[in-house]
């Protein structure tokens, strides 16, 4: 076994003591320097070889910087069903960050086309398109939910003027008699396009553009229309238009009245004739009555000027029974005729 001297303990036990102390140091001086404000160079040099770098003396040396907020909540929808049919339903999901314990509340913008739950379960109720709202405080986002148009799945044609059932195909009708045609579209609130009417046999009937059926012979003929790929044909079987009694009654009633109001007619103008004529005879009478009154006046104003006496000077009056030197005119026997005044009797 190896002795050591006393000499070579000692020498031993520095080296101990030297690498015990550079071990301590290199822990110690960091911490140290690091409460002073100064940092240990990376390239493990004095703190002295980095006092060049501080901050010229007067200037401010630079703050810590701040502490970053926290990031802010936010909220998706993360999926957007394809357009749906009416009656279909279909899920959401969303996705919400730094925002935990916050209650997510689902709206519809047009609840009659699209409904949604709570859940976030959307159904289509009508054709068209409705914005759909997730919202959880001050947060929210929004997706558009597509409805598709109905699609025409069966046509049927109705005949307005007879009370038959639906779907009926056949039908007997008379020669001359008219009906209006119309379609009815399954399902309801199906988005129409092209409408289509075809008349087998215009032989026996015609069709208008407003769908009115006209039977103008005896046969048959079919009426077909076409809606969006759906057809439908109904057949009008036309016979002979005999005329019944309650017809020929409904004849008799209308000729009657007619004839009432002609006669009637005639009444009128003969009587606004006759008050007419009454009306210029009363206006002739009055007239004649003027032009009496006014004679008989003249005839008084005569009368009075030959009953006044002359006043220095001789008076011509003319007039009735007076001639033409101005002396009253006198009956054959050599006496003057007295003059007999005007009278109403004179008026035819």
């Amino acid at each position: 076994m190896m002795r050591f001297g006393n000499k070579n303990k000692k020498i031993l036990t520095v080296i101990v003591a030297v690498i015990v102390a550079a071990v301590v140091l290199s822990y110690v001086l960091p911490f140290a320097f690091s409460a002073l404000g100064a940092e240990v160079p990376a390239d493990g040099g004095s703190p002295a070889q980095d006092q060049s770098q501080d901050p010229p003396q007067g200037e401010t040396p630079e703050e810590p910087p701040a502490p970053e907020p926290p990031p802010a909540p936010s909220l998706r929808i993360t999926n957007t069903p394809p357009p749906l049919n009416v009656g279909e339903e279909a899920p959401l999901s969303y996705e919400l960050k730094n925002a935990e314990g916050a209650a997510v509340v689902w709206a519809s913008g047009n609840p009659a086309v699209v409904a949604i739950d709570a859940n976030g379960r959307v159904k289509a109720l009508a054709p068209g398109t409705a914005e759909i709202t997730a919202a959880a405080g001050e947060v929210r986002d929004s997706i558009l939910v597509k409805v598709n148009d109905l699609a025409v799945e069966k046509a049927t044609i109705a005949v307005s003027e007879l009370s038959a059932e639906r779907g009926q195909s056949e039908y007997t009708v008379k020669v001359g008699e008219i009906y209006h045609l119309s379609v009815q579209i399954e399902p309801e609130g199906a988005k129409v396009g092209r409408v289509t009417w075809t008349l087998g046999n215009p032989d026996a009937a015609s069709l208008s553009k407003s769908e009115e059926f006209i039977a103008t012979a005896v046969g048959s003929a079919d009426v077909t229309v076409t809606v969006d790929g759906c057809t439908d044909t109904i057949t009008f079987i036309i016979e002979e238009n005999g005329i019944p009694i309650a017809t020929i009654i409904r004849y008799i009633i209308a000729g009657v009245i007619i004839i009432a109001v002609i006669i009637t007619v005639i009444l009128l103008i003969m009587h606004a004739g006759t008050r007419r004529k009454e009306a210029a005879k009363k206006r002739a009478a009055a007239k004649k009555r003027r032009e009496a009154e006014t004679s008989m006046r003249r005839n008084d104003t005569i009368r009075e000027a030959r009953e006044r006496p002359a006043q220095g000077r001789k008076t011509k009056i003319y007039g009735a029974g007076v001639g033409a030197n101005g002396e009253g005119s006198k009956a054959p026997g050599g006496e003057e005729e007295p003059e007999r005044p005007f009278s109403l009797d004179d008026i035819e």
